[in-house]
């Protein structure tokens, strides 16, 4: 017998401890898709959850205004738990987006909307800093850092001057992610990322992803963000073995076949130390008393345009030398450089410059601003292919869509990865694409399905067709209903992947060396 709970953190202390907050009574239904939907994906989909429920007396409805749940849920945490004897399973944990109320039929029911942090990271913009000779993994961690995102609330850790620690806040801590050591080793981060419109938390972390060339991230059933590299799927013990007796369907394919494989690599250029990297074409421009002005420099190579400049061993700005500020336009007045506040921050392709007046302060007038460092220019890409022409020979032509990689910075590297998925793709074979469970049989059935979780590895049997495989769990779908409950989770060959790991397969006769 499985027991539902789903709970709503009214609080917003992470403990779901407030008894209004339980709603299992009330439960009518939920479904939700978490984790990876495409086999060439290596980012999991943003989670959106709907949970239906029961609402006959309008409690979550604001136009009555006797709402028991507060005036706004949006925003707080919501989790759904299931309990299988003395055994819970967390099966999803995310955040209230709207509140739908249906007064219909004669009954009403609510409908919530709950979503995970991934879209906040798609619209959060990171600065990122240079690296040098760092782990992809280690770069990750590196984004998390910098507390761009809290966890549980963003509004939860202390900011001095802003909230009252050990009141109402605690010191940041970065709990919400945990990371596996990644296999690739960067030359550079944080100097490419700037494609011209600023750099997206999310979209950095997916150009990282790149360079590790087979590497997961996703958001698991707690809310937090998980990266698995890509020995995880290798190395792995099977956790369980699933036959046609225990799953009730199945989704099968013909893997699809790439031959050909391109991998665009960029090749850095190390400047001279202490050269112009940003300088203002907008000067003289004014800060009134009491205003500040903000200033986003990007760094650039005045010799070449369509180039990508990052910078490392950037120069802290020094008064009067790269920025200039006066009570005149044209600089011939009195020096107010002591007048004005100057903060900045260093980023890997920006510094982010906020020039500040105070109150009362005579108009101030920046005649000069430059930004001085190391160059790391970045040219046009460069090409690495990989043809198999057996595979060629046997299914027809079939190129792979370029893959940018634009943290890989020698050729060396790019080639490995260009060998290494040519070797992966370039024969097919039939794999199940998911294995579909109808829970409720026996506790122990329930168990084995509801305990295993993403980055799982799992032996898949069917005594019909004879297929026996082993698959890692990349993402998992569920519908319940009332007392019916449905789980799909979807699969990617585990064994795709003949890489030689030490102590587990024989070298040059099933694999090859990986990387």
């Amino acid at each position: 017998m499985i027991i539902y709970s789903f709970e709503i953190d009214i609080n917003k202390d992470g403990a779901f401890s407030d008894p209004v907050g339980i709603l299992s009574a009330r439960l009518i239904s939920a479904s939700w898709l978490l984790g990876i939907t495409d086999n060439l994906r290596q980012m999991s989909t943003p989670l959106q959850v709907r949970v239906s429920l029961h609402d006959p007396h309008l409690d979550f409805s604001r136009d009555v205004g006797r709402n028991p749940f507060g005036a706004v849920l949006r925003g707080k945490m919501g989790r759904l738990r299931a309990t299988v004897g003395e055994d819970t399973y967390t099966l999803f944990t995310a955040w209230i987006t709207s509140v739908s109320t249906d007064e219909r039929n004669g009954g009403a029911i609510t409908t919530l909307t709950l979503e995970d942090k991934m879209l906040f990271m798609q619209d959060s913009e990171y600065l990122p800093k240079v690296s040098t000779d760092i782990l992809v993994s280690d770069e990750i961690q590196n984004v998390f850092a910098s507390a761009f995102v809290g966890y549980p609330y963003e509004s939860s850790f202390w900011v001095m001057g802003g909230s009252n620690l050990g009141v109402n806040t605690y010191l940041y801590e970065n709990t919400h992610v945990e990371l596996e050591a990644s296999q690739t080793t960067l030359e550079y981060a944080g100097d490419a990322a700037d494609r011209g419109n600023g750099v997206s938390a999310l979209g950095y972390i997916m150009d990282l992803l790149t360079a590790e060339v087979g590497g997961r991230f996703f958001v698991d059933r707690a809310g937090k963000f998980q990266f698995q590299s890509r020995h995880h799927d290798l190395i792995a013990t099977v956790s369980d073995t699933f036959t046609d007796a225990d799953y009730v369907d199945f989704g099968v394919a013909e893997d699809t076949v790439y031959n050909e494989i391109t991998v665009n690599y960029f090749p850095r250029q190390v400047g001279t130390p202490g050269s112009i990297l940003f300088q203002s074409d907008s000067v003289p421009f004014s800060v009134s008393g009491g205003s500040s002005r903000k200033i986003s420099a990007r760094y650039r190579d005045p010799d070449n345009e369509d180039s990508t400049v990052g910078a490392k061993d950037v120069i802290p700005l020094v008064e009067n030398t790269d920025i200039r500020v006066n009570s005149e336009e044209d600089g011939s007045g009195t020096d107010l450089i002591r007048q004005v506040k100057i903060m900045y921050e260093i980023g890997g392709t920006s510094t982010q410059i906020t020039i500040t007046n105070p109150e009362g302060g005579a108009t101030a007038h920046v005649t000069f601003l430059q930004v001085r460092g190391t160059p790391l220019i970045t040219h046009e890409s460069e090409q690495v292919q990989n043809l198999d022409v057996s595979s060629l020979y046997n299914y027809g032509y079939s190129p792979m869509k370029p893959i940018d990689a634009r943290f890989v910075s020698k050729l060396a590297l790019a080639q490995g990865f260009a060998n290494q998925l040519t070797k992966r793709f370039s024969n097919p074979q039939v794999v199940y694409t998911s294995i579909n469970f109808l829970l409720g049989r026996d506790d122990a059935h329930n168990r084995r399905v509801l305990g295993r979780v993403i980055g799982d590895r799992i032996t898949v049997k069917n005594n019909i067709s004879g297929h026996d495989a082993d698959y890692a769990i990349v993402g998992e779908q569920h519908q319940l209903a009332g007392k019916q409950h449905s789980v799909r989770y979807l699969l990617r060959p585990a064994n795709r992947t003949k890489a030689w790991v030490l102590g587990y397969a024989r070298l040059g006769s099933e694999t090859l060396l990986g990387l």
